[in-house]
């Protein structure tokens, strides 16, 4: 009926791998001996760029709640 969603399986865990990655990286950032501002900034950087790539979420969501619809012949 919703097997149509396992289509999407790939992207949500390229979509879970990428955010792990970009929360690995703030920790190392916030927890080393960087001036502030260089921290800040590159924080800002990882967060624009995340939520760059997260732009796909809402179209993701409208695929996997479109409806399947499997003729038969």
């Amino acid at each position: 009926a919703r097997s149509h969603i396992i289509a999407l399986k790939d992207a949500a865990y390229t979509m879970e791998d990428t955010i792990g990655r970009v929360r690995r990286e703030q920790r190392a950032i916030r927890s080393s001996d960087m001036d502030p501002e260089i921290k800040r900034q590159m924080i800002e950087d990882l967060d624009a760029n995340l939520n760059e790539y997260l732009k796909v979420v809402p179209r993701l969501k409208q695929m996997a709640d479109a409806p399947f619809i499997q003729g038969t012949y």
